[in-house]
């Protein structure tokens, strides 16, 4: 999906980033397809960037020692991954598995922080 005329208006770079960005963004994303019950990411691995669902879903999943694997939220069309690693230690808490066939956009961090600063809202 092409950010410069997404009609998600839920999806939130687009719902957050000033109109001239977007080719910024168009230009420095990767687009990721994976089928259903696929890992994006796993708790414990290093934050390289974020992820925005374009279609598709995820379930994002604590694994917790004394309750095994749990569920702790859904994510749908236009939703982030991946925030949650952001952190001082820069390590993913938690681990994403798609729920269906899933499109991403993945954003590296660099153009990640870059339209956070150049797009505050």
């Amino acid at each position: 999906m092409d950010c410069r005329n997404c009609i998600n208006k839920l999806c939130y770079i687009n719902k957050n980033c000033n109109p001239s960005w977007l080719e910024y963004v168009e230009s420095h994303k990767t687009r990721k397809y994976y089928s259903a019950e696929s890992l994006v990411f796993s708790a414990g691995d290093i934050v390289a960037g974020i992820y925005v669902i374009c279609s598709g879903g995820a379930k994002i999943i604590m694994n917790n020692s004394e309750e095994g694997k749990r569920i702790i939220r859904f994510g749908g069309k236009g939703q982030v991954l991946g925030h949650r690693g952001l952190s001082s230690e820069m390590v993913y808490s938690v681990s994403a598995i798609t729920i269906e066939n899933t499109e991403l956009a993945y954003i590296p961090n660099e153009v990640f922080f870059k339209l956070l600063k150049e797009n505050p809202d």
